[in-house]
């Protein structure tokens, strides 16, 4: 037969053990908690593929490819360094990628749908010529990336930068050289003119145009520079 002292230090000895329990459940608590902060502390964000090719074209528009650094792209948009190098392989690699996506948005994005989308291809042409004047002309213009970048790299050996911007110059050449035609078939530039040859001097024009707008040149004088190039399509 058990005596209430016997049963009281049973029932004593049965709440310590279960405070014992639950304290060291909270110490692995902690401990496991400690070690995942350590672990994570100062680790990069995780940043999309989007944002960083958004701040590569920011920083190689404004800086040049040799004025800027893979570090200053990731430190700028919060990547990790490694984790861009694993994605884009290295600052070349970024850089066609970024010619890539500002093309994207100039060419494909932009300047297509604009002499695609006219009801007639004289008008999409002057529109472009109209959008060049203003964007160019702008307190902040800062040129065309892939203008700039073909006068980087004039005299450098690197083809798969080169090979990038040829590309997507002619990609612009292509599209302007479509609206030629379309406008000739439409009656609005007359059919003896050699619409490659109107296309290769507008695109000429156009590049004039960048290299003059970054450098400050006064708005009149690129709007005379359009009204020259008009005149091709008369």
């Amino acid at each position: 037969m058990r005596t209430d002292g016997e049963s009281e230090n049973r029932d004593s000895h049965g709440t310590s053990d279960s405070q014992e329990g639950t304290c060291k459940n909270q110490l692995d608590l902690l401990i496991v908690r400690s070690i995942i902060q350590h672990m994570t502390r100062g680790r990069p964000k995780l940043i999309d593929r989007s944002t960083i090719l958004d701040t590569a074209v920011d920083r190689f528009w404004t800086e040049g490819y040799a004025g800027t650094s893979v570090r200053a792209i990731a430190g700028a948009c919060g990547a990790g360094l490694q984790s861009v190098y694993n994605e884009f392989g290295d600052k070349e690699g970024l850089f066609v990628a970024a010619l890539d996506r500002y093309a994207e948005r100039q060419i494909e994005e932009r300047f297509a749908p604009l002499l695609l989308r006219s009801p007639r291809a004289i008008d999409g042409l002057r529109g472009l010529f109209e959008f060049w004047v203003e964007f160019h002309s702008a307190p902040d213009t800062r040129g065309c990336l892939l203008v700039l970048t073909q006068m980087e790299f004039a005299n450098d050996q690197n083809a798969a930068i080169a090979e990038a911007a040829r590309r997507h110059a002619a990609a612009l050449e292509k599209a302007i050289l479509g609206a030629v035609e379309r406008a000739q078939q439409e009656g609005d530039v007359p059919e003896e003119r050699e619409a490659r040859v109107i296309a290769r001097g507008l695109v000429t024009m156009a590049n004039g145009i960048a290299v003059l707008g970054r450098a400050q040149a006064p708005r009149s004088f690129l709007e005379d520079a359009v009204k020259a190039a008009a005149r091709w399509l008369e």
